[in-house]
């Protein structure tokens, strides 16, 4: 532009002027904001970023350490319901085992009941046997006698 003065003087032009320093002086501003809106919203954007990143990190330790977990709490949960049935196996062997020593113990207590009723029966016969032989023995005797003082009997009255 030139510095005519005739130019100068004139209002539209001064307007125009005033104007242009007007914007030039808020354009300035604008790029001063500008730059410390970028200095400013940098640090909290990067702050942001290294916070999400820190989350994300512990998210994925936190998710690697569960799945972990989860590895051995199935591992234990699998070693659990294997000594669980085993024990329950144990359990049922030793409940037919106890079973069959009370069977055991019934019969035997049958058995010896039974031989000493054999044996009581066989002493009663033992006893009767000797009772009787003794009676068939004192019958002998009684009768011998019977014969003998019926014989004394008879010579002391001659009849013999």
């Amino acid at each position: 532009m030139s510095d005519d003065p005739e130019y100068r003087d004139d209002k539209r032009i001064r307007k125009i002027a005033s104007d242009k320093s007007k914007f030039e002086a808020e354009l300035r501003q604008a790029e001063a904001e500008l730059s410390q809106i970028d200095a400013r919203y940098e640090q909290e954007v990067e702050m942001l970023r290294k916070d999400a990143m820190a989350k994300r990190d512990a998210y994925e330790s936190i998710s690697a350490r569960i799945l972990e977990v989860e590895r051995n709490w199935k591992a234990a949960d699998r070693a659990y319901k294997r000594a669980k049935g085993g024990k329950e196996k144990k359990k049922s062997e030793a409940r037919k085992k106890v079973e069959n020593l009370r069977k055991k113990i019934q019969s035997t207590k049958k058995a010896r009941e039974k031989r000493i009723r054999e044996l009581d029966s066989k002493k009663q016969k033992e006893v009767d046997k000797a009772r009787r032989g003794r009676e068939i023995e004192m019958d002998r005797i009684k009768e011998r006698e019977v014969n003998r003082a019926e014989e004394e009997e008879r010579r002391e009255l001659g009849i013999d």
